[in-house]
């Protein structure tokens, strides 16, 4: 498993219907916050882009560079997607993310759980060879 050094890092994910609205914050460290996001259909065979809104602090951080040994191989460019996405409706607490690279490869597949009070959020990322790559919990702060 990989060994998290992000400061911080949090969510907003809305269904309404049939679609996820999803939208990532990332604080990489006190003065890096990358801002992204997509919108899917449940169980729709289009791949949808994740899209990097906006970055806090210097766009060209070395850490934000492309490379092939990184998570998000093509870099964290604004405006431009860090991959493409398809979102699987499990049941209302459940949901499964399948990530691709810009080029096309295997990203990683992510199974995301809600508890059942509503207020933690477990997320599983796994390789695409299924090795356990991030094992994290998210605490609800507000709706």
């Amino acid at each position: 498993m990989v060994q998290d050094t992000l400061t911080d890092q949090w969510i907003e994910r809305r269904m309404v219907g049939d679609v996820i609205h999803y939208k990532m914050h990332v604080q990489i460290a006190p003065d890096l916050t990358t801002h992204m996001g997509y919108e899917a259909k449940f169980n729709d065979k289009t791949w949808v882009p994740y899209t990097v809104v906006s970055i806090d602090g210097d766009e060209n951080d070395q850490r934000l560079q492309p490379g092939a040994e990184k998570l998000l191989k093509a870099g964290t460019i604004v405006g431009k997607p860090i991959a493409w996405v398809k979102v699987l409706y499990v049941d209302p607490w459940t949901q499964i993310r399948i990530s691709k690279n810009i080029d096309g490869t295997p990203q990683y597949v992510m199974q995301s759980r809600l508890s059942d009070d509503g207020n933690t959020l477990c997320g599983h990322v796994l390789t695409p060879s299924g090795k356990l790559l991030i094992d994290k919990a998210f605490q609800r702060e507000s709706d």
